[in-house]
């Protein structure tokens, strides 16, 4: 063989050799000595192709060799005809969105093929790092990847599977370690468990949701959510959510009052995730998914304790129009004049549709964003009046254009504000029409 002019320096060069030995060749059974040099250049033998590794010592040399401490590490040692030998770790960095390629470095008959096959690993697993022996699989011509054959997808879903009885293993012996796995990777864990109902049923007993008695797992939070037997005989289970973060001290007060707990998917995907789960025990069970609002079923009377809700109309409803809110009138706590409950799609909407009209959102965009967040109607605030409450039941008995019916819209529209609404200019400006016109009123002017 003689070498080409450009890679000349691979034969007066020793580093480059030494790299390219380490690169490929650390793992051959043969020792590989360089320039008669007493110390050998590959590591012949490492913990990981043991079948009966030594615990500690694995670690130790994952460790060494991958230059960071693992969570947790996998041995994997299978027959034929998926034959695995290796070992699979629990990298500390964490990976970011729900997906990404691990970086498993595999042999066939110990000589390196790649430091990170594509598709090896499941999605779901993309935090693994590690060394694996796959002797039946091929190498492609290039001996830089593997061939997709019917060998390599029977280790792909061993390995899989070896994962997968690894982690409900660990669950049920080490609950403590894997609830550290859990927290330190569960955008990746939950994210990617909407498209995996065995990792959704592990993650059912163990992920934990912010909800208003605490941080529970989704087989606590069902386990408290009784349907009322009165008012929802067609369900098993209610489970209340909202996944607006500033109602939660709101909500909290309101649930306060009951043992079943408020779910607050706060996360892009845990609403989705939740969803998943209940739909996953919808099959042998009754159990409804609902947003804690005045118009979804049962909420005003079993939850807020509100009785009797109408939706405002007529000419009250054109006067707190402004609002941008659904309005209703009911009967509870008498010291409480508003109760405002926020829909964060409508925000989110408003925010889309003020970029629509700078002409900024492509149409293609747009669409999803329709198909996504639906109507505006179905996105707004709702707002609930107090007939019971002096001021409240006074204004709604007389003329929108009394004086006290500007207290009222002033009250409404400070209580959205105080729960945290998107206030736009034109809120604003008839806050001050009304404090004008209230004004006036005490001075004895009448309205022109």
């Amino acid at each position: 063989m003689h070498l080409q002019p450009l890679f000349d320096r691979w034969g007066h060069d020793a580093e480059y050799v030494e790299e390219a030995i380490k690169y490929y060749g650390d793992f051959l059974p043969i020792p590989i000595y360089l320039n008669h040099s007493k110390a050998r250049m590959n590591v012949v033998q490492s913990q990981w192709f043991d079948p009966s590794p030594e615990e500690e010592a694995l670690e130790q040399e994952l460790a060494a060799y991958f230059d960071e401490t693992p969570l947790d590490v996998i041995p994997i040692h299978t027959d034929p005809p998926a034959q695995i030998s290796g070992a699979l770790y629990v990298s500390p960095q964490r990976t970011p969105g729900f997906s990404g390629d691990s970086n498993v470095t595999v042999t066939v008959m110990r000589m390196v093929i790649s430091h990170s096959i594509v598709d090896l690993v499941p999605p779901w697993a993309s935090f693994l790092r590690g060394i694996l022996e796959l002797t039946g699989c091929r190498p492609t011509a290039s001996r830089e990847d593997l061939v997709r054959d019917d060998a390599f997808e029977n280790v792909r879903d061993r390995i899989e599977e070896k994962l997968f009885e690894h982690f409900e293993a660990l669950a049920g012996e080490d609950p403590v370690r894997f609830n550290s796995i859990l927290q330190w990777h569960r955008y990746t864990l939950a994210g990617a468990s909407l498209f995996v109902p065995r990792l959704r049923r592990l993650l059912a007993r163990h992920y934990r949701f912010q909800t208003s008695l605490g941080e529970l797992t989704a087989d606590e939070i069902l386990k408290r959510s009784k349907a009322c037997p009165i008012r929802d005989f067609d369900f098993d289970q209610v489970v209340w959510y909202h996944s607006d973060r500033r109602q939660e001290k709101w909500l909290n007060s309101l649930f306060a009052q009951h043992d079943i707990p408020c779910v607050y998917p706060t996360r892009s995907f845990e609403e989705a995730f939740l969803a998943s789960i209940i739909g996953d025990l919808s099959e042998i069970q009754a159990i409804d998914f609902r947003l804690a609002h005045p118009s979804s079923k049962n909420f005003s009377e079993q939850i807020a304790a509100a009785r009797d809700v109408e939706a405002v109309e007529g000419e009250w409803s054109d006067f707190l129009a402004i609002a941008n809110a659904k309005i209703f009138t009911a009967e509870f706590r008498e010291e409480l004049p508003v109760m405002t409950f926020l829909n964060e799609k409508n925000s989110l909407i408003q925010t889309f549709e003020d970029l629509k009209k700078q002409g900024t959102v492509p149409s293609a965009f747009q669409r999803i964003i329709d198909r996504q967040l639906g109507s505006r109607d179905e996105a707004k605030n709702e707002i609930l009046l107090n007939r019971r409450h002096r001021l409240v039941g006074r204004a709604l008995q007389q003329s929108t254009r009394s004086p006290i019916a500007s207290v009222l819209r002033l009250l409404v529209l400070q209580s959205l504000s105080l729960a945290g609404a998107t206030v736009p200019r034109e809120v604003l400006d008839t806050q001050s029409e009304d404090l004008d016109w209230i004004a006036d009123a005490l001075w004895g002017r009448t309205l022109d």
